[in-house]
């Protein structure tokens, strides 16, 4: 994490225009993601995506349905 005071600006989401949506969005924050890796392989620096399409995988969740009686 990146301590500092910052506001949420929903238009830095990197996503399609149509998804750049967050109930944050001008929020005050104070801190940020300063770095996120994958497989020991830096995919965000704080300001860039530095991954390539296609160098993750869909991991879909688990049930949590209460198991039945």
């Amino acid at each position: 994490m990146e301590p500092g005071d910052f506001t949420f600006d929903q238009s830095h989401i990197l996503d399609r225009a149509d998804m750049r949506w967050s109930p944050y969005h001008g929020r005050r924050m104070r801190g940020r993601v300063a770095a996120t890796y994958l497989r020991r392989r830096l995919i965000w620096d704080g300001e860039r995506l530095l991954a390539t399409p296609g160098s993750g995988r869909f991991v879909p969740g688990q049930s949590t349905a209460a198991p039945a009686a």
